[in-house]
Formats: C-alpha cells, sequence, structure tokens
C-alpha cells in the first residue's frame, strides 16, 4: 500500500473569516469602553479552521466556501494554500466582503488563580521569616 492510499481525503464546506481579536481585562459594563492589551487579525471561520485541522493531521483537504473580492479574502486564501489545502472551490464574490468575527478574550482564571497563589505563597513565606 503506497503511503498516499493510507492518507486520508476531507472536503470542507463552511466559512472562512477573519477574527479581530482584542485581550481585555474583563467584561466591559453597559456603556463601559475598556482598553485591549493585544490586538491581532488571525484566520477564523469554522470552516477554514476545521479544513486547517485536517492538513495539520495529514489529510488531503479541499475547501468550499466562499470570501469577499477584498484584502482580508485574499490573505485568507493564501494561508489555507500555505497550510496545503486545495482551494479551488472558494469562491471569491465580487462585491460581498469577507466575514469577519470580533472576538474579545479576557484573562484566563487559571493564570489569575496562578498570580494568586503565587502572592500567598510569598506572602505566608514573609510571615515565616519575620521573628
Amino acid at each position: 500500500m503506497s503511503k498516499e492510499t493510507k492518507q486520508g481525503r476531507v472536503l470542507v464546506v463552511g466559512s472562512i473569516n477573519t477574527d479581530l481579536v482584542a485581550r481585555a481585562p474583563h467584561l466591559p459594563r453597559p456603556g463601559e469602553t475598556i482598553g485591549g492589551h493585544e490586538f491581532s487579525q488571525v484566520a477564523g471561520g469554522k470552516g477554514g479552521n476545521q479544513a486547517v485541522a485536517a492538513a495539520r493531521i495529514g489529510a488531503r483537504v479541499a475547501m468550499v466556501g466562499c470570501v469577499g473580492k477584498d484584502a482580508n479574502g485574499a490573505q485568507r486564501v493564501k494561508d489555507l494554500e500555505a497550510e496545503g489545502i486545495d482551494c479551488s472551490g472558494v469562491e471569491v464574490h465580487p462585491s460581498q466582503p469577507t466575514g469577519v468575527a470580533m472576538v474579545t478574550v479576557f484573562r484566563r482564571r487559571a493564570e489569575h488563580d496562578r498570580r494568586g497563589r503565587r502572592q500567598q505563597r510569598r506572602a505566608h513565606a514573609g510571615e515565616r521569616g519575620s521573628p
């Protein structure tokens, strides 16, 4: 059996988006503006993400979806092709933009808990060291 026959083939039909990701210290209250700590634009969309995951575990992947005729769409197709994904089934719509999703990432609870435990240990160590 050749190596190629062992490799699975996957066809993904789904969304291809650009995720606009901001990191923030907490969920804003109604009307509150909070400053983000970081901002990035990354490949997203459930279909695009599934295609990349399948390609990274060794499947031959073809993608069917649609992007806009804009910079985000061109970048998303370039990203998928860089992962070895066949994008011949991706349509470029002439008048609609590529989808975007706004994603806000809050400080992870585990990180907060670790910091708190470190501070408690330091405080406790200081108490033990005092006469």
